[in-house]
């Protein structure tokens, strides 16, 4: 064996601990620290107890750090041939007889220190990790998409998968156990919080016990006077940038009192130069002390005791280690309150949304201006720092091992059936785009049937919500190293008519997929991408060759009126969407209608998928409904009616104010609410200002989930109307309408003419004059007879149950896409794939 056998004796638990931590360059940085104090407080705790330790580390590397004792024993580990054989070896055949593995610093970068796959169920040692912070997995644009080739953020990844099978996780803050149980699926008693402490080398409490020397220390690190101080690297989330910003703010006699130190620790010459350029375009590249070395423990001290004020201004920290020490040295303290940075301040320090710089001032501003406001503070941080102890830290993890080790039903859960691996290319909110909302929902379901990386525009950063173990979101950029990484069964594009889609095109030429059209006329937004006519016309005559002559007309309203220029386009039936026809392996759209239009070009690889909507169990009662008219500031007893989505020529909106005005006149009390963001550059505001109906048409703007749902509850009747043609879509807002039984009427074009006559009132648009007075009537019919509302509002909801409702549609694109032939490699066919709900059943007469 690798490694000689210890006789076990009578010890009643022995416990490995992998200290590579305190090798690796981060040895002297917060993991290292906190691998060191853990070690020794553990098997100080242990030894009352009878437990044994025995401390893995690196043959070759320092062990200065590793703490001995008369129950402990250190191991030294040699690669052979790399060390990741070395720790699976170490792991299947136990050689020392432990009970418990812990591995400290589980995802450790440095090469070969890969953390070993579990063994099999029941079997010893048990396998438990600490888990600091799930940064680079949370932050990928700054982590993922800069590591160098493909390796580091493979090997990161199947770390990530390698502890969701591990007994235990062992979570160093409640913010860091709640980041894991989202991201990683796992139930609550997977994953417990231990905590950390300060490093109790060098850092006494309080501000009294200041050493007369801590001032001579601080004027040979070169900081004379006053000083802010921050002890921050230059990685991204640390958010210096931001400080620079907030220091720039603050009142010219403060700033120009005070310097601000960044005690940066040894980085790279290029980081250090991005940190001085900031401070520069910031303006206080003068007051900028910037020491780029490491900081021993005594200097570090004094710059915490002597500092006018510290401030912490990081976007997320698994704990926090900074913010502690400068507590327990008496620092006034001003820092971030997100993530677990409340956990380790309390009341003991100002807190701040530091990703607002203004914010971030004030705070800071507040304790530079105030001396008794800074004393109060000085005073009570090390009472507060006192509450963290590494011996309280050790006591949770033996509880945490003695746990696991216990027997106890589903420790070693079996592992359910791998679901097929999707890429999905699409916004996510908060993007204010409704193919955003769109896939925000779908998600939900279709994650049951793949598990789903989302790839998004760069700079776009969605919700947290949407990472999850099997649901991942990542800057598109980083697509090509995640196919490489985890070739991907199916790749899935969301396409609308808008810029916003324009990052999937190039993936979209390269790896060809099942693309969702859900505009079939894409001229908006090639207008916004194409740089003129010539483009443009390159681009028509790609999708529409031979029909030159045709649509040079116009061309001639690129410049001067291009609104016009995208409708006449639209109804020459000029879609210029055959780039994205040729590359699609299969096509999504939402209607026959749309499946129709879409021709010969799409012949045999069109699937049709209806729009999702997640049904009300009921229509609103007249209490739900005043109670959204309430929080929206409408009248309770008003008649509503409401207009929903983008304001845009195209959706008439104007003509509705008009066909309003008529109803206004013959009902006093109705009012007309217009949601969502304005795009028709005024023209339905002014419409109603010529009216004289400012006060009974309410412009709400763009609202957030929450309020939108409110105003759809608050209508008695919705308006979702399109000028013909269309672009071939369908209306998220009108089934909004639906699934929340309010009563519709929507024009007889396109995709909403498929809809049943029982379930929306349709109207015919030849011309706008008859179809504002079709409009007119359909809306004075409605608003005198409540029994057709109720009755209209029940038969759209129970249409949507049936037809619409998410579960659904998520199944017809795991259909579409399980069944289409889209697998690489030695997958089978949608009905013998693991993972899928059942055997591939298409409609044929949704196949066009």
């Amino acid at each position: 064996s690798l490694f000689p056998s210890t006789p076990k004796g009578t010890s009643p638990v022995r416990i490995g601990l992998e200290m590579f931590g305190t090798q690796t360059g981060g040895r002297n940085r917060g993991i290292g620290r906190y691998a060191r104090n853990f070690a020794a407080a553990l098997r100080s705790a242990g030894e009352a107890a009878g437990h044994e330790f025995v401390f893995y580390a690196v043959d070759g590397l320092a062990t200065d750090f590793i703490p001995d004792g008369p129950n402990a024993v250190l191991r030294l580990l040699r690669p052979e041939p790399h060390l990741r054989y070395t720790l699976n070896r170490l792991v299947n055949e136990n050689p020392d007889g432990l009970d418990a593995l812990i591995f400290v610093n589980p995802l450790e970068m440095n090469p070969g220190l890969d953390i070993p796959t579990r063994v099999p169920a029941g079997a010893r040692p048990a396998l438990l990790a600490v888990v600091h912070d799930l940064i680079p997995f949370l932050f990928q644009e700054w982590y993922l998409g800069r590591w160098p080739g493909t390796s580091f953020a493979r090997r990161y990844l199947w770390g990530l998968d390698r502890l969701t099978a591990y007994d235990r996780l062992l979570a160093n803050s409640d913010s860091t156990r709640n980041d894991l149980l989202r991201v990683l699926s796992l139930p609550g008693d997977r994953v417990a919080t231990i905590g950390a402490a300060g490093d109790d080398h060098g850092f006494a409490f309080g501000p009294d016990a200041r050493d007369p020397a801590d001032l001579d220390i601080v004027r040979g690190l070169g900081v004379p006077g006053p000083f802010v101080l921050t002890v921050a690297g230059p990685d991204p989330h640390k958010n210096l940038g931001g400080l620079f910003e907030a220091f720039a703010l603050l009142p010219s006699a403060l700033r120009s009192a005070h310097s601000l130190v960044v005690a940066a620790g040894a980085a790279e010459p290029e980081k250090l130069d991005a940190v001085r350029r900031g401070a520069e375009a910031a303006g206080i590249l003068d007051r900028l002390i910037l020491i780029n070395r490491r900081v021993d423990d005594l200097a570090l001290r004094a710059l915490y005791r002597r500092c006018a004020a510290f401030v912490f201004p990081s976007l997320y920290e698994g704990f926090g280690l900074p913010v502690l020490e400068a507590l327990r040295c008496g620092a006034a303290v001003v820092a971030s309150d997100g993530s677990s940075l409340p956990e380790v301040a309390g009341g003991a320090a100002v807190l701040v949304n530091a990703a607002d710089s203004r914010a971030l001032a004030d705070g800071l501003a507040a304790v530079l201006s105030v001396p008794s406001y800074a004393r109060s503070l000085q005073a009570g941080g090390p009472a507060r720092a006192a509450l963290f102890s590494w011996d309280a830290v050790a006591a949770r993890a033996l509880d945490a091992v003695s746990s696991t080790l216990a027997p106890r039903g589903g420790a070693n859960r079996p592992a359910g059936p791998q679901r097929p691996r999707l890429a999905l290319f699409s916004p996510l909110p908060p993007n204010p785009s409704g193919i955003a909302d769109y896939t925000s929902s779908l998600l939900e379901h279709l994650s049951d049937h793949f598990s789903i990386d989302v790839f998004h525009d760069s700079g776009a950063f969605p919700f947290l919500r949407f990472q999850r173990r099997d649901l991942g979101c990542f800057d598109h950029r980083l697509f090509a190293r995640f196919d490489r990484i985890r070739p991907y069964h199916a790749v899935l594009y969301q396409m609308g008519n808008s810029p916003v889609h324009g990052f999937m095109e190039e993936a979209l030429r390269k790896r060809p997929g099942v693309v969702v059209l859900h505009d079939l006329a894409l001229a908006s937004y090639h207008y916004v991408r194409a740089p003129g006519r010539d483009a443009s016309r390159e681009l028509l005559t790609t999708s529409h060759p031979g029909r030159e002559r045709a649509f040079d007309k116009h061309l001639a309203l690129w410049s001067d009126d291009p609104e016009s220029m995208v409708h006449h386009l639209t109804c020459a039936d000029f879609d210029m969407n055959g780039g994205f026809i040729a590359a699609a392996t299969t096509l999504i759209v939402h209607s026959r209608a749309a499946a129709a239009r879409l021709g010969a070009a799409a012949a045999g690889k069109t699937v049709v998928v209806p729009h999702g909507a997640g049904p009300s169990s009921a229509p609103p009662t007249p209490e739900e409904r005043a109670s959204a008219r309430v929080r929206l500031g409408l009248p309770i007893n008003a008649l509503i009616v409401g207009n929903y989505g983008i304001i845009h020529p195209a959706k008439q909106n104007a003509a509705v104010v008009e066909s309003f005005s008529t109803l206004a006149r013959e009902l006093p009390a109705a009012v007309l609410i217009v949601v969502g963001a304005e795009a028709d550059g005024g023209l339905a505001r002014r419409r109603a200002d010529a009216l004289g109906l400012r006060d009974r048409v309410r412009f709400l703007g763009r609202l957030n989930d929450e309020r939108f749902l409110d105003a759809i509850v608050a209508a008695d009747v919705g308006v979702a109307l399109r000028r013909p043609p269309t672009n071939g879509e369908t209306s998220g807002a009108l089934l909004h309408l639906l699934r929340s039984g309010v009563p519709a009427v929507t024009t007889d074009t396109g995709s909403f003419s498929e809809y049943p006559d029982t379930v929306v009132r349709k109207i015919a648009w030849r011309d706008d004059a008859s179809g504002a007075a079709a409009l007119t009537d359909a809306l004075r019919s409605l608003a005198m007879d409540a029994e057709a509302r109720d009755a209209l509002g029940r038969a759209g909801l129970e249409h949507v149950r049936a037809n619409h409702a998410w579960p659904i549609v998520a199944q017809r694109y795991a259909d579409a896409i399980l069944g289409g032939g889209l697998f690489r490699g030695p997958h089978r066919p949608a009905n013998a794939v693991a993972g899928s709900r059942r055997p591939c059943n298409l409609d044929p007469r949704d196949l066009i």
